[in-house]
């Protein structure tokens, strides 16, 4: 996919095929609710969860499972809607997106190219915070399910790994947002990311 801001890290369909691969099943429940969309007032939260969606998008469309996946199409439209970013989401994406919920394979290359759109959108248009929020959420989402699932396998070493290898995503992460850590919602955020990285190290 052309990009022109190079997307910083591993996209949360990277995490969440692997969790596929290590034979984990879905689990709807420890995903964020569609239902919640509602409850997110400032554009933080809304960032935030959009990026959290949009890990849970890729867990469920990892898994091939149209229902769920169309809730959190959903929720991630009207949140897209409420930042105003609906160009980088754009209508015709978001027909794609609807023609394709029982097509794997496209499905994933389309929202891919939707999280890129929407991080260069943020980005070119001079609104880099609510970008490394988006990512913050989603990388938090991946950790979250990652670990539910490590719990309710009794610790199962291959998902152990795939925990691991978000080492790097959290590195990555923590480094960007601390050219923004005098931002107050920044500061929302990364103190507890740099605990996750102290967790790692």
């Amino acid at each position: 996919v052309e990009r022109e801001v190079e997307y910083p890290i591993p996209t949360s369909y990277e995490v969440t095929n692997r969790l596929q691969k290590a034979n984990a099943n879905f689990v709807f429940n420890i995903t964020n609710s569609p239902e919640n969309v509602d409850k997110y007032i400032a554009d933080w939260q809304k960032a935030m969860n959009l990026g959290v969606y949009g890990a849970d998008l890729s867990y469920a469309s990892t898994y091939n499972k149209q229902e769920e996946t169309t809730q959190f199409l959903n929720a991630s439209r009207q949140l897209v809607d409420e930042l105003n970013i609906t160009s980088a989401f754009n209508e015709d994406m978001l027909g794609r997106l609807e023609e394709n919920v029982d097509n794997k394979d496209e499905l994933i290359l389309i929202i891919t190219e939707s999280i890129y759109n929407t991080y260069n959108h943020l980005n070119s248009n001079g609104d880099e915070l609510n970008s490394l929020l988006v990512i913050a959420g989603s990388v938090i989402e991946g950790l979250y399910i990652t670990g539910q699932l490590i719990i309710s396998s009794e610790y199962n070493e291959d998902l152990m790994s795939v925990l691991a290898e978000q080492k790097s995503q959290v590195n990555k992460l923590v480094e960007l947002m601390e050219k923004y850590q005098e931002d107050e919602d920044v500061n929302r955020v990364l103190p507890k990311l740099r605990y996750i990285k102290l967790f790692y190290d």
